[in-house]
């Protein structure tokens, strides 16, 4: 018997039929491409592991570790660390941030300074010497609270102290022409430096990076304030081969690839783009950010071994490509630039070594005839291979005679000639010279 009242028309449930089969299609998309896209980046991390990149942190730690009975500088090191005093001098904070111009002399007040600073740390000094003697080094990494494994950040502490103590030794040396004494304290550096070269990350290149541009300021006042004989030259162009090497930013570059990983798994856990994103939504557009990071860590890696001139264009398209970016790619808007800026002062640091090495030949130049040549040519082919190359514009270094010396300079990141101004602070104008007033 019908029970529906007459006129009154019949339910439809088509439109709710037609709502969840549309709500169960989006499901079974977004389960299909979270699927394929989680296996997509699973063959390009095994492409990487394939290629030579680390996956875990276990594995960077087991090439870390030196094998059983191998002399480990880092015990000495650890002991210099552990000896180190702060200076007692009241300027103990300016020590650096004083220091004159490369042709001028250390001031009576900056002088007392490092000579207290010295005589409180002649123990961690001597344990300095006596490590830069042996060429193992390992630390042993430690844990953040993320578990992501870090060089012991205490120890790099105390190494960015010590190094500061040579730095100053360095500058005490120059100040009395102990001509010898300043190439022991470069040597010292750099395997201080060195020291944390075994399977390193980023910031240990950094690090190592800051060492090599402050040593190339005391070769500058060396230049200036010193006699030039051809020991030193040989000495400073010897050392030099120590800096750090385009080899040495790519393995670093590699064990990035563990800690990516882990922090693009944490930030993709929380919303993007607002407290209220669903959290497979958040999830769903992690993958192509988890992917655009992994694809540019591999082409930056195979880049550290090209021109300079291309890395140097590669890394400009890129930040461009970066800034650019929608914010569906926020968590690769977050992680390049730091891939980026260490590119960056690995091309700095190689540009003012090839000056450097360009001084060491125009020396050499004036030693043998008496008088500095008009031109980088007249250097080539006896005192160098041949003029290096300015990264940023892909024309030779720029070489110019002064009322007294000369300067040889990069024009640097903006790509303006400005003559071989130095930076100054409040500036944004200027060159990467190494110039010499003598």
């Amino acid at each position: 018997m019908d029970t529906e009242e007459p006129g009154k028309p019949r339910k439809s449930y088509r439109g709710w039929w037609i709502a969840a089969g549309v709500v169960v299609l989006a499901v079974t998309i977004v389960a299909f491409l979270w699927l394929n896209g989680q296996h997509r980046l699973q063959r390009k991390i095994e492409a990487l592991h394939a290629k030579g990149f680390p996956i875990t942190f276990e594995e960077i730690e087991a090439k870390r570790r030196l094998p059983d009975g191998t002399p480990n500088a880092a015990d000495l090191y650890q002991q210099a660390f552990d000896a180190y005093q702060e200076s007692s001098s009241q300027g103990k904070p300016k020590l650096r941030k004083t220091t004159p111009d490369c042709n001028e002399p250390l001031s009576e007040g900056l002088t007392a300074e490092i000579t207290q600073l010295l005589n409180d740390n002649q123990q961690t000094l001597n344990l300095l010497k006596k490590a830069a003697k042996i060429k193992s080094c390992s630390f042993d990494l430690s844990y953040s609270t993320s578990q992501i494994p870090i060089p012991d950040l205490p120890s790099l502490n105390s190494l960015v102290k010590c190094d500061r103590l040579l730095y100053n030794k360095g500058l005490f040396l120059i100040e009395r022409d102990d001509i010898q004494g300043f190439l022991d304290i470069v040597e010292e550096r750099f395997s201080l430096g060195a020291a944390i070269n075994r399977q390193p990350f980023l910031i240990e290149f950094l690090i190592q990076a800051s060492f090599c541009n402050e040593t190339i300021y005391q070769i500058e006042r060396v230049f200036d304030l010193c006699p030039i004989q051809a020991d030193l030259l040989d000495g400073l162009d010897n050392h030099l081969k120590q800096a750090p090497t385009a080899s040495f930013l790519a393995e670093a570059y590699r064990n990035e690839l563990p800690e990516l990983q882990v922090f693009l798994k944490d930030v993709s856990e929380m919303s993007m783009i607002s407290y209220s994103t669903p959290l497979v939504w958040t999830k769903l557009v992690a993958i192509p950010n988890i992917s655009e990071c992994i694809n540019r860590l591999d082409e930056i890696v195979s880049l550290c071994e090209s021109n300079p001139v291309d890395q140097f264009q590669y890394i400009k398209n890129l930040e461009q490509e970066t800034e650019n970016r929608s914010v569906l790619y926020s968590l690769t808007k977050m992680y390049l630039p730091s891939l980026i800026g260490a590119m960056e002062t690995h091309i700095r640091c190689e540009t003012r070594i090839k000056s450097v090495r360009t001084a060491i030949a125009v020396e050499r130049y004036r030693l043998d005839t008496g008088k500095l040549p008009e031109r980088l040519e007249e250097l080539v082919p006896k005192y160098m291979e041949k003029v290096p190359i300015d990264p940023y514009d892909g024309k030779p270094l720029r070489y110019k005679r002064l009322e007294k010396g000369y300067t040889i300079y990069s024009i640097g990141e903006d790509g303006k000639d400005d003559g071989g101004k130095k930076k100054k602070s409040g500036e944004e104008s200027f060159d990467y010279p190494f110039t010499v007033h003598r």
